[in-house]
């Protein structure tokens, strides 16, 4: 089993998955955290960890590198199946949703590729 975890600053994880449910259907076990003003970083990171268990993949989704979201996941790391993914996009979650069986790795690189100055590529 897997459980995708969400943590953005603002609602922009709650907004990724209403728009990939969109074109791939409903997810299981999809979980969204939005960090605001007002948010309790202790309380997200408790109900982070009432989510992991032994038994699941668990892939955390965080926006920025260094930031709040970060700090919450990576306390999960010495968990075995906890995979920590920073910077996503839209065709990242995208695609893992529609592979749940892909390689990390692969998954970021082919996600890098949607990144494109598109000026340049309708010109040649």
């Amino acid at each position: 089993m897997e459980k995708v975890i969400i943590i953005t600053h603002g609602n922009y994880g709650k907004e990724i998955i209403k728009s990939v449910e969109m074109i791939a259907g409903k997810q299981d076990n999809v979980y969204s955290f939005s960090i605001i003003e007002e948010t309790n970083i202790e309380d997200v990171k408790k109900e982070v960890g009432l989510l992991i268990d032994e038994e699941a993949y668990i892939y955390i989704f965080v926006d920025i590198y260094g930031g709040s979201p970060f700090n919450i996941a990576i306390n999960f790391l010495s968990k075995e199946k906890v995979h920590v993914i920073s910077g996503f996009n839209m065709p990242m979650i995208l695609e893992f949703f529609v592979n749940r069986n892909r390689n990390v790795n692969t998954m970021i690189d082919d996600s890098k590729k949607s990144i494109m100055y598109v000026n340049k590529e309708m010109k040649g």
